[in-house]
């Protein structure tokens, strides 16, 4: 680490490239928790308290139906708060929108080769949300689906889609290759030119928006309804 003769803006600096200097997502995961397992605990201890206690006052108002997050993405819809993507959603799956409603999050960045303060809270959020079992699916785009999937976090689509639905969607399956075990698994859906994605939702410099499940979604039912309607939207 750096010496604390160092300003912090120095030692800041140091550890950055110390980091972007280590090679693959695993070393310097490994390097982070060795130097900094204290604060990152700290961190996961505050943001699970928050969660819990933001958990506990929604429980006494109302059920969430279906949690979606984009991740290294954003719509104009989300930009803009129209909550354009919410009402459809309320409507798809039958809900009153009160005692049951969906939670649509977002602004959240993920890239294995940039640390950052917001990967890096991004990362321990979303994780925190998928031990809780919090978050549903996810609209990213192919660095995060591909991070998220080599850490086990998305379903095997060919095998949670029903078939009719998978066949629909067969060409814009997006694959994943496990490097250990060479296994070969569907972990998103390519929704670029929909016209759901196109005329509804508008992604900006996102061009391959992808949709994928998360591995333990408690509401997997409303994952694939939220799929079908996009799928189908005219």
């Amino acid at each position: 680490m750096a010496g604390f003769t160092d300003k912090f803006s120095v030692r800041v600096k140091k550890e950055r490239q110390k980091i972007k200097e280590i090679k693959g997502i695993k070393a310097k995961a490994s390097y982070i928790w060795d130097y900094y397992k204290i604060p990152i605990v700290g961190t996961i201890i505050g943001i699970i308290a928050v969660i819990s206690l933001v958990r506990s006052i929604r429980a006494n108002n109302y059920n969430t139906s279906l949690y979606v997050c984009y991740v290294n993405c954003i719509s104009m819809d989300l930009k803009d708060n129209t909550k354009l993507l919410d009402s459809m959603l309320t409507d798809w799956l039958g809900i009153d929108g009160k005692d049951n409603r969906v939670n649509v999050d977002g602004y959240y960045q993920i890239d294995p080769d940039t640390y950052s303060e917001e990967t890096y809270i991004s990362s321990q959020k979303l994780n925190v949300l998928i031990v809780a079992r919090n978050s549903d699916c996810y609209l990213g785009d192919d660095i995060f689906t591909k991070t998220w999937a080599d850490a086990g976090y998305l379903l095997d689509l060919e095998e949670a889609l029903p078939l009719e639905l998978l066949e629909k969607v067969r060409d814009r399956l997006v694959y994943y290759t496990d490097g250990e075990t060479g296994e070969e698994r569907a972990v998103g859906v390519d929704l670029s030119d929909l016209p759901f994605i196109t005329d509804v939702l508008v992604f900006g410099s996102t061009k391959q928006p992808i949709f994928s499940i998360v591995s333990n979604a408690p509401h997997l039912g409303n994952c694939i309804t939220m799929l079908e309607h996009i799928i189908d939207y005219k």
